[in-house]
C-alpha cells in the first residue's frame, strides 16, 4: 500500500498491489491524538471535552483541594495548576 500506489511519479517505483483509502466519523476532535488512535483500534470513547482548560481551571483547583491535594497556580495568565 502507501503513496507509491496512489501517486504516479517517475522517481517512485510501483511495486504492484492496490491502494485503498477510507473515511471514518470519529467521536473525538483530536488530530492524530492518543484517543483517536484508540478509537480507530476499536475503543468506544466518550465525546471529547473541547472547552479551554482556563474556563474550568478554578473548578478543577477547588475539586483537587477538596480531595486533599495542595495546588498552586504559578501564573494567572497561563492555564496551569501545579
Amino acid at each position: 500500500m502507501g503513496v507509491k500506489n496512489i501517486v504516479k511519479h517517475p522517481r517512485i517505483e510501483r511495486t504492484g498491489g492496490i491502494a485503498s483509502y477510507g473515511r471514518i466519523n470519529l467521536k473525538n476532535f483530536g488530530a492524530d491524538s492518543f484517543q483517536e488512535h484508540n478509537e480507530i483500534m476499536g475503543t468506544d470513547p466518550k465525546q471529547s471535552f473541547t472547552t479551554p482548560f482556563s474556563t474550568v481551571m478554578d473548578e478543577v483547583k477547588n475539586a483537587l483541594e477538596q480531595k486533599g491535594f495542595r495546588t498552586n497556580i504559578p501564573d494567572s495568565d497561563l492555564s496551569s495548576i501545579c
